[in-house]
């Protein structure tokens, strides 16, 4: 464009309506295009007039935003500071649009805008050259052409085929257009729109650090449909899926739990944040507990019909977490195990913590957990200053939900020379089959310490006595502790066993001190 080549956008869809172009895709190029005319001709007070012609019509602070930025547009795109430090300080500047994705992004677009182009001498003549056309487009009239499907999948918006992405929304409109038209127009409204904008403005957030990426718009989008397909059986791998989708399948209520579910995402709600990012924050890295936690929003969001109330959904999701996080959820059967749970917990969505209080059936996630959260269920239904300190036990990153047993954390007071088992950068404990279990990486497939057996080993060892762990694997392993080379011992709820080497029990610890009480049966033996 500046060295008097022409920059085409290619292909832009839309219609001609009373005088006005009303894009149907490619919105993003052409705010883009608009803020650079703005930023160009931001000290001519002759194109006024003609950079009102763009309006934003999404929403009411978006277009309350452009229509201020245009009139002052003068004071605050000063080639000596940054058009979004200027323009957040302005007197005209509304609080809340900073909250508005469609100004976030636009701030972040004006800020790269004055990187790239500040030293352009005469941007604006460059702009209107018409001999070089420095910038142009193709235009497709949808009225003329008939904006059926079949155009839209064999076509994206640069002329070239469809990502998959796009051919996934251009189907999955479709089938919801069998349903309901009026519908089926909001969802579009609202995907090309408000969602659009909040996936825009959190790929603008997580790009800081490596530039602006537009494509992750569509990976947000993507990963997100993924997930949730997933989720609802409709796909078996959340990867590369868009063409083992059977769009037959999907139901009504399957777009309205969509419908509820991004809305939700837009409001950007400090109350609901923790909430908000379960899902966000799964669109990348996704583990099969992110997945699970995913679901647990969702369906909560689809049995509420989005009318979301702040006590039942946080205590919703304080038990689904604290289940999720102690649970092993490591391959696909316990995944799809913790969805059915779910789904099926999903009737007391309104009360969960009311469920818990009697005898709740669940049919997956760990049995002693469960068997915690009843217990809490009933302490927080009595006592509401105790239901408190519950709260923060719980929210302490170390516990992860769960605070039973005072008793396991005296062997960290006692040995803390038991976080050298520990990787410095994953202080993680989980009860597993009957045992507390030190979780030596990231994932708990690999070697594993039972807590109290390294807490024995502790003192055996300050006692000179030989002991020696197991070599197994995973988290389903019994661990043992072999004692000079002929003892057995095991730990399980809460009691040592000694066995000798024909598996015949010596000893079994009683008292609430089991270390204690183990050693000194080993000094009396040995």
């Amino acid at each position: 464009m500046l060295s008097g080549e022409s920059v085409d956008l290619n292909f832009i869809y839309g219609k001609a309506e009373n005088g006005k172009f009303i894009p149907i895709d490619g919105q993003q190029r052409l705010t883009t295009l608009f803020l650079l005319y703005l930023y160009a001709f931001r000290a001519d007070d002759t194109k006024t007039q003609f950079l009102k012609r763009f309006t934003y019509e999404t929403r009411i602070s978006s277009e309350s935003f452009f229509r201020m930025l245009v009139e002052n547009r003068g004071e605050v795109l000063d080639p000596g500071m940054r058009p979004s430090e200027q323009i957040k300080d302005a007197a005209w500047f509304a609080p809340g649009w900073d909250q508005d994705p469609t100004v976030r992004s636009a701030l972040v677009m004006l800020d790269a805008i004055k990187d790239y182009f500040s030293d352009i001498k005469d941007l604006g003549k460059c702009l209107l050259d018409k001999e070089h056309d420095p910038v142009k487009f193709q235009f497709l009239n949808i009225e003329d052409l008939g904006m059926e499907d079949s155009l839209y999948i064999k076509l994206n918006a640069r002329g070239k085929p469809l990502t998959e992405f796009e051919n996934f929304k251009a189907c999955l409109i479709g089938r919801l257009k069998a349903f309901d038209s009026d519908f089926s127009k909001e969802f579009e409204q609202l995907f090309d729109g408000k969602w659009t904008d909040l996936f825009w403005s959190e790929a603008c957030e997580k790009s800081e650090d490596d530039g602006f990426d537009p494509e992750r718009v569509d990976r947000m989008f993507y990963a997100f449909f993924g997930i949730f397909l997933m989720n609802h059986g409709m796909i078996e791998n959340d990867i590369k899926w868009q063409n083992s989708v059977d769009y037959t399948r999907f139901s009504e209520e399957l777009f309205y739990s969509v419908f509820y579910t991004l809305n939700f995402l837009s409001q950007k709600s400090e109350v609901y944040y923790k909430e908000q990012r379960v899902i966000l924050d799964a669109l990348e890295n996704t583990t099969y507990r992110d997945r699970v936690l995913f679901h647990a929003v969702t369906v909560y969001l689809y049995r509420a019909q989005g009318t979301v109330e702040v006590s039942s959904m946080k205590s919703w999701m304080r038990i689904m977490k604290n289940l999720a996080f102690n649970s092993q959820i490591d391959n696909a059967g316990r995944y799809r195990a913790a969805i059915k749970s779910i789904d099926e917990l999903s009737a007391w969505w309104m009360n969960l913590n009311s469920y818990f209080e009697g005898n709740p059936v669940v049919s997956f996630f760990d049995r002693e957990q469960i068997e915690e959260e009843k217990i809490k269920a009933q302490i927080i239904s009595s006592d509401s200053q105790f239901a408190e300190e519950i709260y923060k036990a719980e929210e302490n990153p170390y516990f992860s939900g769960q605070i039973s047993g005072r008793d396991w954390r005296s062997c960290f007071i006692r040995y803390p020379s038991l976080f050298k088992y520990m990787n410095s950068r994953h202080l993680r404990i989980r009860r597993l089959n009957g045992e507390m279990h030190i979780i030596r990486n990231q994932w708990a497939n690999g070697y594993n310490f039972d807590l109290f057996l390294a807490a024995l080993k502790e003192e055996m060892d300050g006692k000179n006595i030989s002991s020696e762990w197991d070599d197994e694997k995973g988290s389903f392993v019994q661990h043992r502790l072999y004692i000079e080379q002929k003892y057995i011992v095991k730990f399980y709820k809460e009691r040592f066993y000694v066995e000798d080497e024909k598996q015949k029990t010596l000893f079994i610890s009683q008292t609430d001190e089991p270390v204690r009480e183990t050693v000194q049966f080993f000094t009396t033996i040995l």
